[in-house]
């Protein structure tokens, strides 16, 4: 996917930026956030690239074509300072923001100065300090954005400092027509595991997501008929770790889905049907609340194994607690 294009899903979200703009209305600092995979990167990139763009004319769209698009687009724009980083799963620390506050202080080279944090969640606690310094007392005539698909995790003083933009994802129709346009319609069949967002579906697919969903289908139909164990299934998906547990949180949303008569987003064989035949909606309920608090403690440093069990442990008691509430019925 070019950045530099629009994404479909995003027309609400740039209208709005659009109006904005117009009226003069324009945050010193915006928060994008959103689930993983919607292009909240892009957005900000892409109004950096308009906001830049010296002949973008009453269109809000870039131009592509003058000095300052060729220099964003080849990340060598004077006036956008982009934080993220240094290393993939490493922490923004506080010296990188640091020089985005004095940088943003600068003299403009063409009219507007803008920073971009991405994502705005993976700074440090003193990262995060300096930001807020910057936020308190903004450069003027420069543009602060943040990115975040947890904007939770930010401290509420930073949040209650920027304005909001959040990306929703694209109906099931517009989401598959733009992967088949994209040329990648096999991504459809992800569109459920990656909640609705395009681009994240395309990068589940590429990373195998599509037959770890169908093994753990596997494993749940096998815990509940009993030719496994609890412990068992959590060492066939040691391996897994993390990834396990938004994983279930897809299955379990799906069942939901089903147990309630509506559709699941992904049913490719008819198995997660038979995984809810019987299954107890109030129960299914109190599952998904413990998967999202195991969710919780796989940010600290815990024992996967144990939080693995606990969350197979938890799928076991829901089919027999399904069991004894269909038998009183």
């Amino acid at each position: 996917m070019v950045w530099t294009e629009a994404l479909p899903w995003h027309a609400e979200a740039w209208d709005q930026l659009r109006r904005r703009e117009e009226q003069g209305r324009l945050p010193h600092a915006l928060l994008i956030t959103g689930l993983p995979g919607l292009g909240k990167r892009s957005l900000a990139r892409r109004l950096a690239l308009t906001l830049l763009c010296e002949r973008r004319g009453a269109e809000f769209r870039p131009c592509l074509q003058c000095r300052s698009c060729h220099l964003l687009v080849q990340g060598a724009h004077p006036d956008l300072f982009v934080v993220e980083p240094e290393e993939r799963g490493k922490q923004i620390g506080i010296d990188q923001v640091r020089a985005l506050g004095e940088r943003l202080s600068l003299r403009s080279q063409y009219g507007r100065r803008l920073g971009l944090i991405s994502p705005a969640e993976a700074m440090t606690v003193a990262a995060a300090n300096a930001l807020l310094k910057t936020l308190e007392e903004p450069p003027l005539g420069a543009l602060l954005v943040l990115t975040s698909a947890r904007p939770m995790l930010l401290p509420a003083t930073i949040r209650s400092r920027c304005q909001q933009l959040a990306l929703v994802a694209p109906a099931p129709p517009q989401a598959r027509e733009w992967l088949r346009q994209l040329g990648r319609p096999e991504a459809e069949q992800t569109l459920g595991l990656a909640q609705g967002a395009p681009l994240q579906a395309l990068q589940l697919l590429e990373a195998g997501a599509l037959e770890r969903w169908r093994a753990l289908l596997a494993t749940l139909e096998q815990l509940r008929s009993g030719r496994i164990g609890v412990v068992a299934a959590a060492m066939q998906w040691r391996e897994a770790g993390r990834e396990l547990i938004p994983l279930l949180q897809a299955v379990c949303l799906d069942l939901a889905r089903l147990v309630a008569g509506a559709e699941a987003r992904y049913d490719e064989s008819g198995q997660l049907r038979k995984l809810a035949a019987g299954l107890d909606a109030y129960e299914l309920h109190v599952y998904l609340e413990q998967l999202l608090e195991q969710r919780r403690h796989l940010e600290h440093a815990l024992n996967e194994s144990l939080v693995l069990e606990s969350a197979f442990g938890g799928w076991l008691a829901l089919v027999q607690k399904s069991r004894t509430a269909e038998a009183r019925a």
